[in-house]
């Protein structure tokens, strides 16, 4: 194995991947491995060995398990991964399926698909956070997600949006989740527009809306991002 601090990221498809927070974790001595979520053999991997895991996201659904049977496969390794008290953080798909290996429930949200860009209210314990840097206050942040999930017992809720309640939340020291998207790049978010197209038009907007929205505010999110990403990391040890 590396000598190297390691961080392993689950990737559910391609054009979704650490994004800005690949040159932070680079820039802190990472080596950054991902892992296909399709072609993973999860019972050979063991859950303690990165120093770092990365849940990333994705347009499916937890329960769509007879389309995607590696997602039960993928939660018992997050559930081993929880047990070892090790730093692991979720990014939407990932904040679902984390709070279901935490005993939560996950569903298609009622007040329907929250995508675009928007500002997010960092609550009270979140402000105690490293995560009071992406508070709306300072930065707009994107979202695309049409699930939701109830938060777990004993996690700490931290932002919340207009649309959505369930934000972002931590659980103990070592655990922290994003339903929002605050690692996406104007580059690479070129690819999402092309693949959910009709997502955009049934929320009402266009793909120059989009465009022009991600020219004016990503990188102020990713500014904002990094000093989210390596206080968080500070306080891991890491």
């Amino acid at each position: 194995m590396s000598d190297k601090k390691q961080v392993w990221a689950i990737q559910h498809i391609g054009y979704e991947d650490l994004g800005s927070f690949e040159n932070v974790l680079k820039s802190r001595g990472f080596e950054v491995k991902y892992f296909c979520s399709r072609h993973v053999d999860y019972k050979a991997m063991f859950a303690a060995d990165p120093d770092l895991l990365i849940v990333l996201g994705g347009p499916m659904s937890v329960h769509d398990v007879e389309n995607h049977p590696w997602i039960e496969h993928e939660q018992r390794f997050i559930e081993e991964r929880i047990a070892t008290e090790k730093p692991l953080m979720g990014i939407c798909f990932g904040a679902q399926i984390i709070a279901q290996a935490l005993g939560a429930n996950s569903y298609v949200g009622k007040q329907g698909k929250e995508i675009g860009w928007s500002k997010i209210t960092v609550n009270v314990d979140g402000q105690k956070t490293p995560f009071r840097h992406l508070d709306g206050s300072l930065t707009h942040m994107m979202h695309w997600h049409g699930n939701t999930f109830d938060l777990p017992d004993g996690a700490v809720l931290l932002a919340s949006s207009d649309k959505y309640h369930k934000q972002a939340y931590s659980y103990g020291d070592h655990i922290f989740c994003m339903q929002c998207h605050p690692e996406v790049t104007e580059a690479k978010l070129r690819l999402w527009y092309s693949s959910g197209a009709s997502e955009i038009e049934e929320v009402g907007l266009t793909i120059d809306k989009m465009k022009a929205d991600a020219h004016t505010y990503n990188e102020r999110l990713s500014d904002q991002a990094a000093l989210f990403l390596n206080e968080w990391l500070d306080e891991q040890g890491l």
